[in-house]
């Protein structure tokens, strides 16, 4: 029943009201059918009834008229008997003739007339004359014969049904019976139909002109209705109905026609203002991006030189002035980083990496970041991490350690006293999936509760007049919540103001084979001011090894320079991307750094004249791109251009390492 009434439910109005009439007609001819059958079928009957009646009593009376007549013919012949004979033969001659001119004889009627025994002494079926009346069936031989009755029999005789009325007449002392066949009655269905048939044409009729006003009225609701479907989809040039009444749909179609005027101005003026802020988006973006790739670069050096001054056996002055540096260098490099990626998400270009990665060894990474970042005796760094988290992962390694590294710097920084700490669980959903719960909880300074809402904007800090020694853009939090967006995360706060706060992320990851990697960690960070972190670069040497830099920037080739002197190897330094072309012709390098970007010549199209020359040794050469052009897709634009690989700006000596180790002729390594 409810699956009905849901399917009815769904029905267009328009198919509900004609429906409606539908049915309507169909009742209101089937009422007519059948009281006009009952009324044709009573005045069939009583019209049978009084024929047969009167096909008796004519038949009455022709007989009383035959016997009256007779006596007089006997009392005559009596009086007159020389004319008995002659009188008698020429009255039953006029009697003969009589009766053939009587009309229930030639109307399809029968008529049997029986003495008092029941024997038939006359009939106009010559069949019956001599029987018994109760061969008629209209009487069981021992009952009574139902007299002034009209019934219907299935004569004994024939075998042929007969409709049958019985009268007695009790001067003449005589039965008469009077039957008509079924069969010359009117074909009942034919006189139904033709008596009704203008009273059904009228109810078709005005069914038919109902459903014609209907479909009229309701076309216009159809009509409306794909206007406003083709409004949603964006169609501001559909057709609107025209209003030429006053009825209540042509005031809905105007009141529409008013709000899609309305609406189409608004949209437009949307539409408008979004361009506007899209075009504006773009250029904040790509002027993020140029800004990026300019600050990156004498943060190379700045950061660079540091490096190379720690590497150095020089006085602890200049070692503790080079570690100022280096750590001004590294939070400004942050900063950077903070704005290029929330230009990212702004401009929809922040990609997320989904690849193989060691979850346990993220965790340790941060944690070794924060605790060397945590300088202060009085404040306690807590970790707990459920035993069952499992470690090999699918996801972005890269963003989770940011997003932790995010919301746990933010504890540190607003924690003076007492203690911060991370506490991990999980949840398996799937067997291929789990729900990592990481939970960052401080005795810090907390949170207003008006402060809430600006908690995740961009470009915020919290009560900054009282934390304004505290460094920041305000962007981590914003880019933190951004990120677990985009990787169907959430991060939500509870938080006292003076007692502290509790961060929790809610991060879906899928789990990946357990035997794809093993189970050490992936990566090796620690503090480069830490002498165990020089080590890596003492592991080979390559004397013999001929590697060309160009880049446009000489402290950036001083600074390239300096990383590659442990390695012993003999190093060419350019400014131009022409000379570098000359120098690659001439010489015989076995790796090339190119700066991509660089004034004349840069390094793309450099590195497309050296790929389309003849000879093998320019189409295998290894040729590694210098970029501080960090966004999205970077990496894809090198390798069509010709580039094996690049390596980012402010150069990272561990990436450099693994660079030499990769492309350099293995029998000129000297380990």
């Amino acid at each position: 029943m409810n699956i009905i009434s849901e399917k009815l439910y769904n029905l267009s109005i328009k198919t509900k009201v004609i429906s409606i009439i539908f049915v309507a007609a169909v009742v209101a001819i089937s009422m007519v059918v059948a009281v006009r059958a009952v009324q044709i079928r009573k005045q069939t009957e009583a019209i049978i009834v009084d024929s047969l009646r009167t096909n008796i009593g004519m038949a009455i009376g022709i007989f009383q008229t035959a016997e009256l007549y007779a006596q007089w013919m006997l009392e005559i012949a009596t009086a007159m008997p020389e004319l008995e004979s002659e009188l008698i033969d020429d009255s039953m001659e006029d009697i003969l003739e009589a009766k053939e001119r009587l009309p229930f004889f030639s109307t399809g009627m029968g008529i049997v007339v029986a003495d008092t025994d029941g024997t038939i002494f006359f009939s106009n079926r010559s069949a019956y004359v001599g029987r018994n009346i109760y061969d008629l069936g209209v009487a069981d031989p021992s009952g009574e014969i139902p007299f002034n009755t009209m019934f219907e029999i299935r004569s004994a005789v024939t075998g042929i049904e007969k409709i049958i009325y019985i009268s007695r007449e009790p001067e003449l002392d005589w039965i008469f019976v009077s039957f008509i066949y079924p069969d010359d009655i009117e074909d009942m269905s034919s006189v139904i139909f033709f008596s009704m048939l203008p009273t059904v044409m009228a109810i078709i009729l005005v069914a038919v002109g109902l459903v014609m006003i209907v479909n009229k009225s309701l076309s216009r609701l159809t009509t409306l209705a794909h206007a406003a479907k083709e409004i949603s989809q964006g169609n501001l040039e559909v057709e609107l109905l025209e209003v030429n009444s006053n009825d209540e749909i042509s005031q809905v179609s105007k009141a529409f026609s008013e709000v899609v005027s309305t609406l189409t101005a608004h949209i437009k003026q949307v539409e408008s203002s979004r361009t506007e802020a899209e075009n504006a988006s773009k250029a904040k973006s790509d002027f993020l991006s140029k800004m990026s790739h300019e600050m990156r670069t004498p943060m190379n050096a700045i950061l660079g030189m540091s490096e190379i001054i720690l590497a150095t056996d020089a006085s602890e002055k200049i070692l503790i002035h080079a570690k100022a540096i280096k750590q001004s260098g590294n939070h400004l490099l942050s900063l950077i980083n903070e704005i290029l990626d929330i230009s990212k998400v702004e401009s929809g270009k922040l990609e997320i990496a989904n690849r193989g990665y060691l979850f346990h060894s993220v965790v340790n990474d941060v944690v070794s970041i924060i605790r060397a970042r945590n300088d202060n005796p009085d404040l306690k760094f807590y970790v707990y991490m459920q035993n069952d988290v499992p470690n090999a992962l699918v996801g972005d390694e890269v963003r989770v350690r940011q997003i932790l590294l995010n919301v746990l710097s933010n504890a540190l920084k607003y924690t003076k006293n007492g203690h911060f700490s991370l506490e991990i669980r999980s949840e398996s959903n799937r067997d291929d999936s789990v729900t990592l719960t990481m939970k960052i909880k401080d005795t810090g300074v907390g949170i207003k509760p008006e402060e809430f809402d600006v908690l995740f904007d961009e470009f915020t800090q919290l009560n900054a007049w009282t934390n304004r020694e505290i460094e920041g853009t305000g962007l981590g939090l914003a880019i933190t919540r951004n990120l677990l967006g985009l990787m169907g995360g959430t991060i939500s706060v509870e938080s006292v103001y003076g007692d502290g706060s509790e961060f929790t992320i809610i991060l879906p990851q899928k789990i990946q084979n357990p035997d794809a990697l093993d189970s050490s960690s992936a990566l090796n960070v620690c503090p480069l001011d830490e002498p165990s972190c020089k080590k890596f670069i003492d592991k080979f040497t390559a004397p013999d090894a001929h590697v060309l830099i160009v880049d446009d920037v000489e402290i950036n080739l001083l600074v390239a320079k300096g990383f590659l002197e442990p390695y012993g190897m003999k190093v060419d330094l350019l400014t131009g991307g022409a000379e570098a072309i000359e120098a690659v012709i001439a010489g015989d390098y076995d790796l090339v750094f190119m700066d991509q970007m660089m004034p004349g010549m840069d390094g793309v199209e450099a590195v497309g004249i050296i790929r389309d020359m003849d000879d093998e040794k320019f189409s295998s050469l290894p040729i590694v791109a210098l970029t501080a052009n960090a966004i999205v897709g970077a990496k894809e634009m090198f390798l069509e251009n010709g580039f094996n690989d690049f390596i980012s700006k402010p150069i990272d000596m561990e990436n450099l390492h693994n660079i030499l180790l990769r492309y350099l002729p293995s029998d000129k390594i000297i380990r």
